[in-house]
């Protein structure tokens, strides 16, 4: 118990306002924690880190709670680097589940596209849908034109069994000159040919929309390793100081105003025996 000054009651007042400071920040990196662990669950994703880092939080909760006021000084900067190691955990899980669902995504994307080329190869070159509205001059320049036909089929046929999606770009150009040669032809008056058209426009534009995305999810991987190796140590303190924390206290009638800690003594480490740094090396 504080010892009264004259003229003051003796009060626990001040520490209970550090243990319900530090109580808090942890209840703050507990909640955003289950946040997370509840959307990778649904997921079906990987969620022992998160698992871990909430026993170590728990643990902290425990010491907090029962800490006097000389151990609860020295516990000050454990729980600003748990409460730090939290972020990063809580960060890393988020960044794992977003880069998941965007391969699903791009999965998805790249199955829809291969789709829609299977039918545009069909309808060009094995329905030749278009060819009864084909007018050509004389036999040569029909003969030229179905060369170039039979070498663009044949050529979409290679590149999409590479299947990498430059190599699918290139054979989505193809398919939409196979169009417009066409349609140079006579083929714009098939009622079919708009469609065609616009088939062949739109995967051309799909394809370097996953082009685009492939990229960014490769820098965003390269973003995060860096980010895991400039994580917090276990050592580190976050000085700033949670604006919810306050309102939450306020709410409760705690005074969490600046009050003198004792100065710190030499104190077991109290931290949990789980490592707040484990796992995210």
């Amino acid at each position: 118990m504080t010892v009264s000054e004259p003229g003051h009651p003796a009060t626990d007042e001040p520490l209970a306002s550090q243990r319900a400071e530090l109580i808090g920040k942890l209840a703050i990196a507990q909640f955003d924690l289950e946040n997370v662990l509840a959307e990778l669950s649904r997921s079906g994703a990987s969620t022992g880190p998160l698992e871990t880092q909430l026993q170590n939080l728990s643990a902290a909760m425990r010491q907090v709670g029962t800490a006097g006021a000389t151990a609860l000084a020295g516990l000050r900067s454990d729980i600003a680097a748990i409460v730090a190691q939290s972020g990063a955990v809580a960060q890393q899980a988020r960044t794992t589940a977003t880069s998941a669902q965007s391969a699903e995504t791009l999965e998805a994307r790249l199955e829809r596209v291969h789709a829609s080329m299977d039918a545009l190869n069909s309808d060009l070159f094995e329905k030749k849908v278009l060819d009864p509205y084909l007018r050509f001059e004389n036999a040569e320049e029909e003969a030229a034109y179905r060369k170039r036909e039979q070498e663009r089929k044949e050529e979409i046929d290679r590149l999409r069994a590479i299947g990498t999606p430059d190599a699918l770009r290139q054979a989505a150009q193809l398919q939409l000159d196979q169009v417009q040669d066409a349609g140079d032809h006579g083929a714009k008056d098939s009622p079919d040919y708009p469609r065609l058209l616009s088939t062949a426009q739109a995967n051309l534009q799909e394809i370097e929309g996953i082009q685009a995305q492939a990229a960014s999810q490769s820098q965003t991987a390269s973003k995060d390793a860096v980010s895991r190796q400039a994580a917090p140590t276990p050592n580190a303190v976050v000085p700033a100081e949670m604006d919810e924390i306050g309102a939450a206290l306020a709410a409760a009638g705690v005074s969490v105003g600046s009050n003198a800690a004792p100065a710190p003594q030499s104190v077991p480490d109290v931290r949990a025996p789980n490592n707040p740094a484990a796992g995210l090396s």
